[in-house]
């Protein structure tokens, strides 16, 4: 008996353990795959509660994790890159993405379960011995995927199915285990406080575990096993939601105050779901077992009650969104007030520094329209420095290489995006107004739409060097001292362009503008010169093939920076000026890279 007990206990640890690390792996490959793409989400909508509700709830079903999506959430509202209002929509929402994970113990069950754990030796080998970034990520998440599904059945065996007496068999056969934990919650059912004491367990062991996912899971393979019954395990689900609340607390330790009110606003809305839904379901929770289990009963004739839990978890989530997603104004105000500024602390979102967009749209003519657009003008210089700080942070993450700045980097891009997009927004806006002369007016307008893409861009080949960075830290590989000098000789030139480039935008001094011709050629030159010194370190053995592939894009990408520093300059002349200097230089280098070829074959 002993022994038996003593088996169960190590195959629901080890259940656990590999559930976990399958929920981290695949979240991090599906983040290391998507995650670029869903936190650009996070500032495509203003404060729109539902489509915030919707990006929280799409970003967790998408990377199986609230945890990690409410950590991003924190995190966000810790640059300012999202206000209060937008990161309580979408913790709601993400409450709502988490449910579909509970659905994976149901699959666990199905015939269709030693497929999924079979896939893992794909997964492996696809992540192990494939060279292309794309297919480890996505042997990552099949592995991943896999491991959950082994997870789930350690759990499973840990917890021998339940056998109830019958007529023709009274006396039956169960595991001492079994039989011991479901003595343990019927117990706790029939006592008069046994719901509140389900909910502290259930909230007990997630925060210990760090994740509802497996809290949930584990909860709706017991009682799949009629080791919990369903009467208890929705409470224990209650606890879960609660519990999941600490890693965002913990997360939010030294943060700003409106990260600190993120995590409080996860805290909170969960709690009201316990206070809101606890006395209801304590009173009903036969008749709620009973509902849940016609349901499941009716859709699915096989394990019906590992269906009810997962239905509850989905349908206590969806009936706690809607009930307060119509309050995230006065929720938030009373976080507000839970958690007070601290003195002198700026606690502003992201935002326009310098245009009022709420303010009464100004009539555009030619007469004013240097004063109406020089707020734009500003906010343009504004944009312009941050882009500027994320290319140099950046590339500075190559030299070592190190990941320490990534978080930020990410976090200022975001910005970037958000201050485009409300520049372009207020452009369209004043196009739209009545003017006169507005033909004359349209143009100029054109050339500050051209030049807040150009200047966006320069944010976007930022990423694109992290992204060399990150593949860099993967594979250990390290740019030799003397590339790293030439990288720093290049950029160091793009450096010095920055500030002439805004001047001229800023003056319109087109006397300067044969400086920046001067300054885009010296760049092109030293980039086809870094080009064939790669070619000669290769030759002697100094760097390998696959140095010279992220070195190269490096250099590629400032080259790309320059060449929208250029547009910029350029676009002083006329909306095409810029993308016409850039074509003529573009066809003098062609001729010179044909000659080069004919004698240096790379």
């Amino acid at each position: 008996m002993f022994l038996d007990i003593f088996t169960s206990i190590c195959l629901l640890l080890a259940g656990i353990a590999v559930f976990l690390l399958g929920i981290k792996l695949m979240s991090n490959g599906l983040d290391r795959g998507a995650g670029r793409s869903i936190k650009k989400m996070f500032v495509r909508v203003g404060d729109n509660r539902f489509a915030n509700a919707g990006i929280g709830a799409g970003a967790t079903a998408t990377i199986q994790s609230s945890t990690a999506v409410t950590v991003m959430v924190v995190g966000f509202a810790n640059a300012g890159v999202i206000t209060l209002l937008q990161s309580t929509a979408m913790i709601m929402g993400a409450n709502v993405g988490t449910t579909l994970t509970a659905f994976f113990a149901v699959v666990d069950n199905l015939p269709i379960s030693p497929f999924f754990m079979m896939t893992g030796i794909v997964g492996i080998s696809m992540f192990m011995f494939s060279k292309n970034h794309k297919v480890k990520i996505a042997g990552e998440i099949i592995l991943g995927l896999s491991l959950i599904f082994v997870g789930m059945f350690l759990m499973g065996r840990a917890f021998p199915r339940y056998v109830p007496a019958t007529y023709t068999n009274p006396n039956p056969t169960n595991h001492p285990f079994t039989i011991a934990f479901r003595d343990l919650f019927i117990a706790l059912s029939a006592n008069p406080v046994g719901p509140l004491l389900l909910v502290l367990i259930g909230a007990i062991f997630t925060a210990i575990i760090q994740s509802s996912t497996a809290a949930t899971n584990m909860a709706v393979i017991m009682a799949s096993a009629g080791v919990l019954p369903l009467e208890a395990g929705i409470f224990i689900i209650l606890g879960a939601n609660v519990g999941t609340t600490l890693t965002a607390l913990l997360a939010s330790i030294g943060t700003s105050t409106n990260a600190k009110r993120a995590a409080i606003t996860h805290l909170m809305y969960n709690l009201f779901g316990i206070v809101i839904f606890l006395p209801l379901l304590w009173i009903l929770r036969v008749q709620t077992a009973d509902f849940l289990m016609v349901i499941s009963t009716s859709l699915f004739s096989e394990n019906p009650v590992a269906f009810a839990a997962a239905f509850f978890h989905l349908f206590y989530n969806l009936a706690l969104f809607g009930l307060l997603i119509g309050f995230t104004r006065p929720f938030t105000a009373m976080i507000t007030k839970m958690v007070p500024a601290k003195e002198g602390e700026e606690l502003d979102a992201v935002r326009l520094h310098f245009i009022d967009d709420k303010a009464p749209q100004p009539i555009l003519e030619s007469n004013n329209f240097n004063t109406v657009i020089e707020p734009i003008k500003k906010e343009i210089h504004h944009m312009a420095g941050l882009s500027l700080e994320n290319f140099m942070s950046a590339l500075s993450t190559t030299f070592v290489p190190d990941l320490s700045k990534k978080n930020k980097i990410i976090t200022v891009e975001q910005k970037i995006n958000f201050i485009n997009k409300g520049i372009g927004n207020y452009l369209i806006k004043l196009t739209k107004t009545p003017s006169e002369g507005s033909e004359k007016v349209n143009k100029k307008l054109l050339k500050l739409h051209n030049v807040i893409s150009d200047v966006e861009r320069i944010g976007d080949q930022a990423m694109t060097i992290l992204d060399e960075a990150t593949e860099m830290v993967e594979h250990n590989i390290k740019f030799s001292a003397a590339a790293i000098e030439e990288l720093k000789d290049i950029s160091s030139l793009v450096l010095d362009l920055f500030p002439i480039v805004l001047e001229i935008f800023e003056t319109k001094d087109k006397s300067k503008l044969s400086e920046v011709s001067d300054y885009s050629k010296l760049i092109s030159e030293k980039k086809r010169e870094l080009g064939f010194n790669h070619i000669s370190r290769l030759n002697e053995g100094l760097c390998s093939v696959e140095n010279g592939i992220h070195f190269y894009a490096v250099i590629a990408s400032i080259d790309t920076i320059k060449d929208h520093l250029t547009n910029i300059a350029y676009s002083i002349k006329s909306p095409a000026g810029a993308q016409l200097e850039r074509l003529k230089r573009q066809a003098k280098e062609n001729v010179k890279q044909r000659d080069a070829r004919k004698k240096v074959y790379w």
